[in-house]
C-alpha cells in the first residue's frame, strides 16, 4: 500500500497528488497513531494538504522477523508474525534455496526452514515453510514497517502497481498472481471447511445439522479421510465430504425420523423431476425434455439462478414455529402463494394432459403450430406411464407413497388417502382402476384462484396422492 517513488510516472498519476486524499484501515503499532497537533496543525514531519489533510513524509524499513537460528518459531508463532508470502521454492532454480538441517531445524518437526544459499543465519530472505489445511503455506521471513510522524504499522502485502502503464505484460502478470493468491487464502481459510460441510450437509440431509455433523463433515473436507478410510489424503477432498454426510448417523439413524425438526424440504424442481421418474414419464418419439417458464412457474430452474446467491438463503427462516425455535428452512423462502398454486397446476397438467403447456403445463409447444389445447393429451410430448402393481386400495397407496414420499405414510394419512381413493373408483368402475371423482370442494386451475364445484370430477388416482403432504415427508 505503501512504497517509494522509484519512478517520475508516480508524480504523474492522479492518486498520488497531495490534492488526492484516500482512506484505508491499517494496524498501527500499538494503537498509536498521527494526530493534529495541540493548535490543530499537522505533525512536525508533515505538511497541510486539502480537505484538511496531512500530508507526511513516510519511511518504509524492511527487517527479518526471526533472527535466532538456535531458536526455530513454532506454527503458530510463523502464522501470527510473518505475513508477506513467498513463491513456492520449486519456482526458483535448484540450488537457490537450501534446507535448514540443524537440530534446531529438525527438532520442530512442522515448521521446514528453508535458508538462501550462502547464509548461514535466518535472515529476510529465509522462507519458512508451513502446514494450512493440508496445503504447504511458504512465508518470507520478513516485516515491512511504515513509519509515520514517528508512528508506525505494518505494511500490507500487494501484487498490483500503483503507477501505469496498465497495458504491460507484467501487469496482467499481476493480476493474475493476485486472484490466485486471494483464491488460495479463500480456499484454506479456516472457516471454508464448516462452512462448505453446512452448506453441504442442507442440500443433501437437514437443513438443521448438529455442530457435530458438520464439524465431522469438516474434518473430513480438510484431511480426505473418513471412517478409517483415507481417500484422497488432500485438503479440500469432496469424496471424502460427501461420504460423511451420508454415512453419518444423524443421516441414517431411524430415530430422527421422528424428529420434526430433522430433514429438509425438497425444491421444487427436484420435486417435479422426481414425480416424472417415479411416475415413468416416457417422452413421445423419444423427444428430450423441455420444461419452460419453471422460474416463473415454481420458482426455480436448474442453471437459471437469478443471482450467485442461489435461489434462496441457506439461513431463511419462515416466519412462525421454525423461526420460533431459532431454525431455518432454506427451501422454504420458494414456498409463496404464486410458486405453490404454479406447482400444482403444472403437475395437475402432466398428469391429466402429459407434459405440453396447456392448462398451466411444463412443457412447450415448439414445433406443433396451431395445436387446440382441446387436443392437449394427443399432442404432448410425452406421458406418465406408471400403472400400480395391484389394485386394491392399500397396495395402490403403498406402492405410491413409497415412490413419492420414499417411506410409508403414518397411519392417519395412509387412512386419509385409501379413502378418498375407495370412494373415487366405486361410482367409475367401467373407467378402470386408475381413475377416481375428486370430491366436491375447490379444485384449482387458473393462477387468479379456485373454481369452486358441486360436481365430482374425473381425474387420475395418482392425483390424489401427488397432492397430499405426509406429516413426516
Amino acid at each position: 500500500m505503501v512504497h517509494a517513488q522509484d519512478s517520475p510516472t508516480h508524480t504523474t498519476v492522479p492518486h498520488f497528488s497531495s490534492s488526492a486524499v484516500h482512506g484505508f484501515f491499517v494496524p498501527w503499532v500499538n494503537a498509536a497513531f498521527p494526530s493534529s497537533t495541540a493548535t490543530g496543525g499537522c505533525g512536525p514531519s508533515c505538511s497541510e494538504a486539502s480537505q484538511g489533510a496531512c500530508l507526511c513524509d513516510v519511511t518504509i524499513a524492511e527487517t527479518a522477523v526471526f533472527t535466532d537460528p538456535a531458536a526455530v518459531p513454532s506454527v503458530t508463532e510463523v502464522l501470527a508474525q510473518l505475513s508477506i508470502a513467498s513463491p513456492p521454492l520449486t519456482m526458483y532454480a535448484t540450488g537457490h534455496f537450501t534446507t535448514c538441517t540443524t537440530q534446531a531445524c529438525r527438532a520442530t518437526g512442522e515448521v521446514v526452514v528453508h535458508l538462501r544459499a550462502g547464509n548461514q543465519g535466518f535472515t529476510k530472505e529465509t522462507v519458512f515453510q508451513v502446514q494450512v489445511n493440508g496445503a504447504a503455506v511458504y512465508l518470507k521471513n520478513v516485516a515491512s514497517t511504515v513509519s509515520v510522524d514517528g508512528k508506525q504499522f505494518r505494511n500490507p502485502p500487494h501484487f498490483m502497481p500503483f503507477h501505469r502503464p496498465t497495458n504491460s505484460p507484467s501487469f496482467s502478470h499481476d493480476a493474475h498472481h493476485e486472484t490466485e493468491a486471494l483464491l488460495n487464502h479463500l480456499f484454506t481459510h479456516e472457516n471454508t471447511a464448516p462452512h462448505t460441510a453446512h452448506l453441504l450437509i442442507q442440500r443433501l440431509v437437514t437443513s438443521n445439522p448438529s455442530p457435530r455433523y458438520v464439524e465431522t463433515v469438516a474434518e473430513a473436507f480438510r484431511t480426505g479421510s473418513y471412517g478409517g478410510r483415507q481417500y484422497s489424503g488432500r485438503y479440500g477432498d469432496l469424496a471424502a465430504t460427501v461420504v460423511a454426510i451420508l454415512m453419518d448417523r444423524e443421516a441414517r439413524s431411524e430415530v430422527l425420523d421422528l424428529d420434526p425438526t430433522h430433514g429438509r424440504l425438497r425444491e421444487p424442481i427436484l420435486k417435479v423431476l422426481h414425480f416424472m421418474r417415479a411416475l415413468e414419464f416416457t417422452p413421445v418419439e423419444d423427444k428430450e425434455i423441455e420444461l419452460i417458464n419453471m422460474n416463473d412457474r415454481v420458482g426455480q430452474m436448474y442453471a437459471q439462478s437469478p443471482t450467485v446467491f442461489n435461489f434462496y438463503l441457506p439461513d431463511y427462516q419462515p416466519a412462525g414455529r421454525v423461526a420460533q425455535a431459532g431454525l431455518v428452512a432454506p427451501e422454504a423462502q420458494l414456498g409463496t402463494a404464486p410458486y405453490l398454486v404454479g406447482f400444482l397446476n403444472g403437475m395437475a397438467s402432466l398428469v391429466d394432459h402429459g407434459l405440453n403447456p396447456c392448462y398451466n403445463g411444463f412443457g412447450t409447444m415448439h414445433g406443433k403450430p396451431g395445436i387446440s389445447c382441446t387436443q392437449a393429451y394427443r399432442f404432448a410430448d410425452g406421458h406418465l406411464a406408471f400403472r400400480p402393481s395391484s389394485n386394491a386400495s392399500a397396495d395402490v397407496v403403498d406402492e405410491l407413497a413409497m415412490l413419492l414420499v420414499g417411506r410409508p405414510l403414518t397411519a392417519s394419512t395412509t387412512h386419509l388417502l385409501r379413502t378418498e381413493f375407495e370412494g373415487a373408483v366405486q361410482p367409475v368402475q367401467e373407467m378402470g382402476p386408475e381413475t377416481r371423482f375428486m370430491a366436491p370442494g375447490c379444485y384449482v386451475k387458473a393462477p387468479t384462484g379456485c373454481t369452486p364445484t358441486n360436481q365430482r370430477r374425473r381425474v387420475n388416482t395418482m392425483e390424489t396422492v401427488a397432492w397430499r403432504r405426509d406429516t413426516n415427508g
